[in-house]
């Protein structure tokens, strides 16, 4: 495997391992066997997991950001458009569950002796819904505090799910439960605009 490729290979593994067992959790040790053979090769691993750890999460902050800027482009500036951010960060979500995860795990206090500058990583469903005036929406509308509530909720449904009427839990992987939680997550946001 050439070097690129290794190291590709070890975020991949790193951003899920991050994810799933926090930086406390999981050792450079642990990623390099998942890795494999090659991982030897990794510039990544030979400066040590905590920096590691930023480039994992520069590296999900970077594709969050270019999909929420894209999507901002496209955006109408009404209720619609908002409704439309809130469906391309669903997406986003969907396609890279370890975003969530990760600031999940620094809210439980994981990795809290690696700074990550707020003002440099501001979540980027905020930046698109803040950066400009929407038409139809009520003016004294919390636009911030929203955003925030929708990157909360889907944290929580694509990580947890929730019990259906039996009790079992469902989640994201169910196109019913998708499409049920996604309708509600924008009845929520009709609501509030």
């Amino acid at each position: 495997m050439r070097s690129e490729e290794t190291d590709e290979r070890v975020l991949e593994v790193a951003e899920r391992m991050f994810a799933q067992l926090g930086y406390d959790g999981t050792t450079i040790e642990l990623i390099e066997d998942a890795v494999g053979p090659g991982s030897q090769r990794s510039e990544l691993l030979r400066h040590g997991k905590q920096e590691l750890y930023r480039e994992v999460f520069a590296r999900l902050f970077k594709l969050s950001e270019d999909r929420m800027r894209t999507a901002a482009e496209k955006a109408p500036d009404d209720v619609e458009g908002m409704h439309y951010l809130v469906d391309e960060f669903f997406d986003f979500v969907l396609d890279h569950p370890e975003m969530p995860a990760l600031w999940q795990q620094r809210g439980l206090l994981d990795a809290v002796d690696i700074i990550i500058p707020e003002d440099t990583y501001q979540p980027p469903l905020v930046a698109a819904m803040t950066f400009r005036q929407w038409q139809g929406v009520r003016p004294d509308l919390d636009i911030e505090f929203l955003a925030w509530v929708v990157m909360w909720s889907l944290g929580g449904f694509v990580h947890n799910g929730f019990p259906d009427e039996s009790g079992q839990r469902r989640h994201a992987d169910d196109p019913t439960v998708l499409q049920r939680f996604r309708e509600q997550l924008h009845e929520l946001v009709g609501r509030m605009l």
